[in-house]
């Protein structure tokens, strides 16, 4: 038993990723919510850390409802943790962003995309570039997506699967074959969750039906049913 409930809260933070890197979503989910119930007995920083948890189990598996449903709690709790120094103050918020643009609701994913820019703490760009990718390809802004840059090595744990895959999303987009080929090979790990996002941008940059009836196969094992729905549409009807 451990008694001390920050190193749970800090557990459950690895949990959450490391569960949804092998393609286990329902793991995940389960560690997210166990998580937050801990990190409700405690700081309203650890509470922060508790909704993140959920709101980025929910982000990787592409349910966007669910993150847009989180909207009006991440932002309650991230106002109050406005004087704690944290990435996920204005990350959670763009992240809901995502979720409210990609469920219709442009008005409030603008405030909220506004308030998280907002936030955002200086040298930590990197934890950011997943929601932003993914508000750029949802409007439709494919030069957006070029100027982000490269992925940053640091925490790869927490952000690391989300960022990878929408780079991958974006890379895509940009039909860039030179920096997906670079990128897309090291991630083609079977049963792994960025597997099907590798297999996807390689079949969109070199035109391979084949690669992406893979997978689509794959994000549809996973349950990941958005992202197969946005798989299946590039595939010969």
């Amino acid at each position: 038993m451990i008694d001390d409930l920050d190193h749970v809260v800090e557990i459950h933070e690895i949990l959450v990723p490391a569960s949804a890197s092998v393609g286990r979503l329902d793991d995940a989910r389960r560690f997210a919510v166990d998580g937050e119930r801990v990190a409700a007995r405690l700081s309203t920083h650890h509470q922060l850390h508790g909704v993140a948890f959920r709101l980025e189990a929910e982000e990787l598996a592409g349910a966007w409802q669910a993150v847009a449903d989180l909207a009006d709690r991440v932002r309650e709790v991230a106002l109050a943790n406005v004087d704690t120094p944290c990435g996920r103050n204005s990350r959670t918020l763009l992240v809901c962003a995502v979720g409210s643009l990609l469920s219709g609701d442009e008005e409030t994913a603008a405030e909220l995309e506004l308030l998280g820019e907002e936030l955002k703490l200086e040298g930590n760009q990197w934890s950011l570039q997943a929601p932003r990718i993914r508000l750029a390809l949802a409007r439709g802004m494919l030069d957006e997506i070029g100027e982000l840059g490269p992925i940053s090595s640091g925490h790869n744990l927490s952000f690391g699967l989300a960022a990878r895959a929408a780079r991958l999303d974006g890379l895509a987009a940009l039909r860039d074959r030179q920096c997906v080929e670079a990128e897309a090979g090291i991630l083609l790990q079977p049963g792994t969750y960025l597997e099907p996002f590798a297999l996807r941008a390689l079949g969109i940059v070199r035109e391979d039906d084949e690669l992406l009836r893979r997978a689509h196969e794959r994000f549809e094992a996973m349950r990941l049913e958005w992202h197969a729905e946005q798989t299946a549409v590039l595939l010969p009807q």
